[in-house]
C-alpha cells in the first residue's frame, strides 16, 4: 500500500506540473490570438478613420468656427474609430471636437500616401496615442485613433495587467502604446505586414492575466491530476497483474510440458521429397486448445522464459528425430534460437546431451538465427557458434534481409543457408513490387557466395515455379504443408513424395 501511495503522490505532482505547463501554453496561445486580433483592429481603425476624414469638407475650403466644431463633434459621434478630431484651416486657426490644442510642427510623420500620414502623441499619463493626419498645404485634419487597446477585444478582469507597444516601421518609425508597470510574466512579439505597413507589436502581461486566460483553475488542475493519477495507477497495476498472471500461467505450462514442436516440412521441389523440417513452437493446453504463437512469443523472449521452453523442445525434438529414421541421413530439424542462447555454451551442451541420449547425430540438428533480433555481442556469439559449426550443426539465417544483422551475420557467424522471408516471396505475385528486386538480389548474393537457399512462406504454385527458375529448389510453406504434429509428420515421411497442395 505504501508503494501505491508514494506512486500516487509522485504522479499527482507530475500531473500538476504538466497541467500547469498546459495552462501556460494556453495563456500564451490566447495572448497571441488577441495580438493577431489587435493588429486586425488597428488596420480596420486606420481604414475607417480615413473614410471619416474623406467625408469632411475639403481642406482648401474648411474654416474654423462654431459650425466646424459642431461638424467635427458630429463625425466623432457617428464613427467609433476616432476619439477626437481637430482642424487647422488655411488661415492658421485651430479648432477641435474637444478642447485639445494641437500643433504638428513637433511630430515626425510616417507617410501613408500623398495626403495621409501617421504620428504618435504622448499624453500626460505617459500613454502614446496614434494620430492620423490629412494634409493640404498648411492645413490639416488630425484624428486621435480610438479602439487601440486590448480592452476592445476582451474585457480584462484586471487593470494594467496587459499592455502593448507598437512599432510601425519605416522612415521615420512610429512608436506608441504603454509600458507595463510590473515585471512581465508573459512576453511575446508579433510581426505583420499589413498592406504597406510593416508592424511589430510587443505584448507583455503580468501573472494575474493567467486567472482570466487559464484553461483550468488550480482546483480543477489538482482534481484532474488526482483523477488521471488514479486511472494511470489502476491501468499500470492491471498490466503488471496481467504480466504476473501470464508469467505464472506460462511457468505452469512449462512444468506441465505443454510446449511442443510442430514440424513444417522443407521440400525439394525437383523431387517433391522432404529434406528437412523447421520445429515451430506450439502451446497446446491440456484441453487440446492451441494458443497462437503471436500471443506469447514476445513475452517469453522478453522475460527469459524462452530458455526453459527451448530446453524442453530440444529433448522432444531429439526424441522425435529417432522416429523419423534420420539418424544416418543428411536431414535435420531446424531450431530457432534467440541472442540469449548465444551468450554461453549451455545450448550446445543441452543439444549434445539430447543427441547422445537418443543415439542420433549432431548434424540432425540445425540452428536458425533470426535477423529480426539484434545480437549485441557479436564477438561472443561468434565464439559460441563456432562449437556448433565445428561439430556439424548447420547454421541458417532466418528472415534474411529484414532485420539487424544484414549479411554481416553471414560473414561473421559461419552461416551456410539463407532462408528467404515470406515478405519477399509474396512479391512474386506482383511484378511491380519494389521488394521483388530485393528477392532477386538475395538469391544472387546467395548463389555467388556458395550459400544454400530455402524459401519460406511459399503458398502458390507460380511462386514455386518462379523460385525454381532462379535456382531455388528448397521450399517451405503451405504450398506443400502447414506445420503439423510429430505423428502427422511421420505420416508425410512414410508417404514419400509430397506433391504441392495449392494451385495458382
Amino acid at each position: 500500500m505504501r508503494r501505491e501511495i508514494i506512486t500516487f503522490v509522485v504522479v499527482v505532482l507530475i500531473c500538476i506540473v504538466g497541467f500547469h505547463k498546459i495552462n501556460q501554453f494556453y495563456v500564451n496561445h490566447a495572448l497571441e490570438r488577441d495580438g493577431e486580433e489587435f493588429i486586425i483592429q488597428l488596420q480596420k481603425t486606420i481604414v475607417d478613420s480615413i473614410k471619416l476624414l474623406d467625408e469632411l469638407p475639403s481642406l482648401a475650403d474648411a474654416q474654423c468656427g462654431e459650425q466646424s466644431v459642431l461638424l467635427l463633434a458630429e463625425v466623432v459621434y457617428r464613427g467609433d474609430s476616432v476619439r477626437w478630431l481637430g482642424l487647422r484651416d488655411n488661415q492658421g486657426e485651430y479648432c477641435s471636437s474637444l478642447p485639445v490644442q494641437m500643433s504638428l510642427t513637433k511630430f515626425k510623420r510616417h507617410r501613408l500616401s500623398k495626403s495621409y500620414s501617421l504620428a504618435a502623441l504622448k499624453n500626460s499619463s505617459n500613454h502614446s496615442d496614434l494620430l492620423l493626419i490629412k494634409e493640404h498645404n498648411e492645413s490639416y485634419y488630425v484624428a486621435d485613433l480610438n479602439n487601440l487597446s486590448i480592452a476592445t477585444i476582451n474585457h480584462l478582469p484586471c487593470e494594467d495587467c496587459l499592455n502593448y507597444r507598437v512599432t510601425i516601421h519605416g522612415e521615420p518609425p512610429i512608436h506608441f502604446g504603454d509600458e507595463l508597470k510590473q515585471a512581465p510574466a508573459y512576453s511575446f512579439e508579433i510581426n505583420k505586414q499589413v498592406d504597406r505597413l510593416s508592424i511589430s507589436v510587443v505584448f507583455e502581461a503580468t501573472g494575474e492575466i493567467s486567472k482570466y486566460y487559464s484553461g483550468v483553475s488550480w482546483v480543477t488542475t489538482i482534481l484532474l491530476a488526482c483523477i488521471f493519477s488514479i486511472i494511470l495507477i489502476y491501468t499500470v497495476e492491471k498490466l503488471l497483474n496481467h504480466r504476473r498472471s501470464l508469467r505464472s500461467i506460462i511457468e505452469r505450462a512449462i512444468k506441465n510440458q505443454e510446449f511442443k514442436p510442430y514440424y513444417q516440412p522443407i521440400v525439394d521441389s525437383r523431387t517433391n521429397r522432404i529434406v528437412g523440417a523447421e520445429a515451430l513452437l506450439t502451446w497446446i493446453e491440456p484441453n487440446g486448445k492451441i494458443i497462437p504463437t503471436g500471443e506469447f512469443i514476445n513475452f517469453v523472449e522478453q522475460t527469459g522464459l524462452i530458455m526453459p521452453i527451448t530446453s524442453q523442445l530440444i529433448k522432444t525434438i531429439a526424441k522425435d528425430i529417432t522416429t523419423f529414421d534420420w539418424q544416418q541421413s543428411d536431414c535435420s530439424v531446424s531450431l530457432n534460437v534467440v541472442p540469449e542462447h548465444l551468450n554461453d555454451e549451455a545450448l550446445f551442451s543441452e543439444i549434445n546431451r539430447a543427441v547422445k541420449h537418443n543415439g542420433i547425430s549432431l548434424s540432425n540438428f540445425s540452428l536458425e538465427i533470426t535477423e529480426r533480433n539484434e545480437i549485441k555481442n557479436l564477438s561472443l556469439a561468434k565464439r559460441v557458434i563456432k562449437q556448433f559449426v565445428d561439430n556439424g550443426i548447420e547454421l541458417k539465417l532466418d528472415d534474411a534481409g529484414t532485420g539487424y544483422g544484414g549479411f554481416s551475420y553471414v560473414q561473421e557467424l559461419g552461416i551456410s543457408t539463407l532462408k528467404i522471408d515470406k515478405m519477399f516471396v509474396d512479391t512474386i505475385l506482383y511484378q511491380e513490387d519494389v521488394k521483388k528486386n530485393v528477392l532477386d538480389a538475395i538469391i544472387s548474393f546467395a548463389n555467388s557466395s556458395g550459400l544454400s537457399i530455402i524459401a519460406e512462406g511459399v503458398e502458390k504454385q507460380n511462386q514455386v515455379d518462379y523460385l525454381e527458375s532462379k535456382g531455388v529448389h528448397f521450399i517451405q510453406g503451405y504450398a506443400y504443408s502447414k506445420p503439423v504434429s510429430c505423428e502427422v509428420f511421420r505420416g508425410l515421411l512414410q508417404d514419400g513424395n509430397l506433391a504441392p497442395l495449392v494451385a495458382n
